[in-house]
């Protein structure tokens, strides 16, 4: 872990740490590119073109980042 988050988490672990880790987890899916394998294997299965495949895997990557942090803000108010 990074020594500039460690005073946001705390030396104990624990449920912090996890969310901190889920977080940082949720942050790195959004705005995915061509670049992935998972772009080209949901490219293919689905028989889309790229332009197509582009904007669907974007605005889904993206979703599941915003919900993902979400729910790890969620989930830090009741620890």
């Amino acid at each position: 872990m990074r020594a500039d988050l460690i005073p946001l988490v705390g030396t104990g672990g624990g449920l912090e740490a996890s969310l901190v880790v889920i977080a940082i987890g949720a942050g790195s899916l959004g705005l995915n590119y061509v670049n992935h394998a998972g772009f080209w294997l949901v490219k293919e299965s689905f028989g889309m073109d790229l332009a197509q495949a582009a904007k669907t895997q974007t605005a889904v990557q993206t979703l599941v980042s915003v919900l993902g942090l979400a729910m790890a803000l969620l989930l830090s108010v009741f620890a």
